[in-house]
């Protein structure tokens, strides 16, 4: 037999976000940053044009100190 989902008290994150009460936005993650510079211009990209949200540096990588320098 299905139960139904507790309910939050209080508005939901989405809401506080600006958004609308019922929205449910999608974050979006750039992964390998420092991979190398063709992949870190474009996660840099991603991001200035409001298409990502964050990224995460791999700093193992040959190309995370160009990385470092773009951000």
């Amino acid at each position: 037999m299905p139960t139904a989902a507790p309910t939050p008290e209080g508005p939901r994150a989405s809401h506080l976000l600006g958004h609308p009460p019922d929205a449910r936005p999608l974050l979006l993650n750039c992964d390998d940053l420092g991979l190398n510079e063709w992949v870190n211009l474009a996660v840099i990209e991603s991001i200035q044009q409001g298409i990502a949200a964050s990224c995460s540096l791999m700093t193992p990588c040959h190309a995370a100190p160009h990385a470092l320098r773009l951000a």
